[in-house]
């Protein structure tokens, strides 16, 4: 007699940050990013066909959906990897400016003080 039960053996697994994957040199990601974080990549988009003993009805679920993930979100954020590069040169480029600026007004305060200063003296 066939029935159905609840057992904790197959419930979801929750990923850990940084993957938790051991031995390293065999996980996702050892080539980088891209390994998972593309617009097509198999680890979300794939379809993974369902284990049944009868095949019909069972059609192949994507991955997203196996995760309990929005699908459209995890491509915007996965297309967000095509531009993080530039991101990291602009953010750099930025910061460079806004250290000049900030440098020339502490230069200019420096220089209004030592006039005063001097001002003063006379």
């Amino acid at each position: 007699m066939l029935r159905s039960f609840e057992h904790p053996a197959a419930a979801a697994y929750a990923w850990p940050f940084a993957h938790d994957v051991r031995p390293e040199e065999q996980s996702l990601g050892i080539n980088g990013c891209a390994d998972c974080h593309t617009t097509d990549s198999a680890f979300f988009f794939g379809t993974v066909p369902v284990d049944a003993p009868l095949p019909e009805g069972f059609e192949p679920v994507e991955m997203v959906k196996l995760q309990g993930l929005d699908g459209f979100f995890v491509w915007a954020f996965n297309f967000s990897f095509v531009f993080r590069p530039w991101l990291k040169s602009v953010l750099l480029i930025c910061c460079g400016i806004t250290g000049l600026v900030a440098l020339a007004y502490a230069l200019k305060a420096v220089s209004a003080i030592a006039k005063a200063s001097v001002e003063d003296e006379e």
